[in-house]
């Protein structure tokens, strides 16, 4: 197995003409480049800029936290959540690792993106600048296509749409030095594009029977994540941002958020904390806050907190989420002393 610092492969592909090389070179290893994805001897050029940040797209978190009542649970704001991890100085750090639960991608996709719509998925974490952690900031990263056509159909439910990235990154926990950690997250819906085709059917599922393929790219620099986003950053003008987002920083122990808020009244940090989160666009924030839905696993569905489960069952049930993108992420966390490369 390659050790960080040296040229490797991050995920195995198969050779020959589907082949895609997907290498990533960090800075210690002896060269300032990084290698991208190479698909039929042709390298993947810079796309014209383009502004990352929409407030109305942008991801908003709700964190699964304890009713008032004994046995409920909420989905309530970040910053409204508490660390249930406490790290010490022995512990300062924290791992983890991440599921896709469920997606859906609303209802609208058919009529905006046509029958055939796909989905390319981003998501970025890792150690936040501003950690105190004296450790090298490094970034786990996941490119992930989703095949929309069944669910456009409403062939296929939200809980379809699950992954377990820890196994894109080879079983390799997400490291956070420090507890304090930067997230990105996009979900971009498109036709279905060539490029597309050729990198997630070359993991070795086609598209027309795997719903989700994952790329994972562990323990890289911040300068990599540049070079993964330009790899995917390839839409058009028909392209449809469900989630789109700057980075954002979350504590995940309570160490690592008096770290940053110095225990001062005034000054809050989101939390993302070992349990389950939620995550839908900005505009329908209101929407989560009002209803305070409750997740159905075996449906994959939100139901509002209102609605009882015969009611959802009705076949006169109007679902008030069908239109609107969410995810529910796994995140399961726990404190660690990191080493030094």
């Amino acid at each position: 197995m390659a050790t960080f610092g040296e040229l490797s492969d991050v995920t195995l592909l198969p050779t020959g003409e589907a082949a895609e090389s997907i290498r990533v070179l960090d800075r210690r290893g002896g060269q300032e480049g990084l290698a991208l994805l190479d698909a039929g001897d042709r390298r993947f050029r810079r796309q014209p800029e383009r502004s990352r940040f929409e407030f109305d797209d942008s991801f908003r978190l709700f964190n699964l936290a304890a009713g008032a009542e004994s046995g409920t649970a909420v989905f309530v704001d970040p910053h409204q959540s508490v660390p249930n991890i406490a790290g010490t100085d022995d512990e300062p750090d924290v791992i983890t690792k991440i599921n896709l639960t469920a997606f859906h991608p609303g209802r609208q996709i058919e009529k905006e993106i046509g029958k055939n719509a796909r989905a390319t998925l981003r998501l970025d974490i890792g150690q936040d600048e501003l950690s105190d952690s004296p450790l090298e900031p490094l970034f786990w990263s996941i490119a992930a296509g989703l095949d929309l056509s069944n669910t456009a159909r409403n062939k296929e439910s939200p809980n379809k749409y699950r992954s377990d990235f820890d196994q894109a990154f080879a079983r390799r926990p997400i490291e956070v030095a420090g507890g304090l950690a930067q997230v990105r997250f996009e979900v971009f819906a498109h036709e279905e594009k060539p490029w597309w085709q050729k990198i997630f059917s070359a993991l070795g599922s086609s598209s027309a029977t795997s719903l989700i393929n994952a790329l994972g790219f562990p323990g890289i620099v911040n300068e990599a994540i540049d070079v993964v986003n330009e790899a995917f950053d390839k839409f058009d003008k028909n392209t449809k941002p469900l989630f789109k987002s700057a980075k954002m920083t979350f504590a995940l122990s309570e160490r690592a958020r008096q770290s940053y808020t110095l225990g001062m009244p005034g000054i809050h940090i989101g939390v993302l904390p070992h349990g389950f989160t939620l995550m839908v666009p900005q505009r329908h924030y209101d929407l989560i806050r009002k209803t305070r839905p409750y997740f159905l696993g075996a449906y994959g569905k939100l139901v509002p907190g209102e609605v009882s489960v015969d009611e959802f069952n009705a076949p006169d049930y109007q679902d008030p989420y069908a239109e609107i993108p969410y995810a529910l992420l796994k995140v399961q966390s726990r404190a660690a002393a990191l080493q030094a490369f």
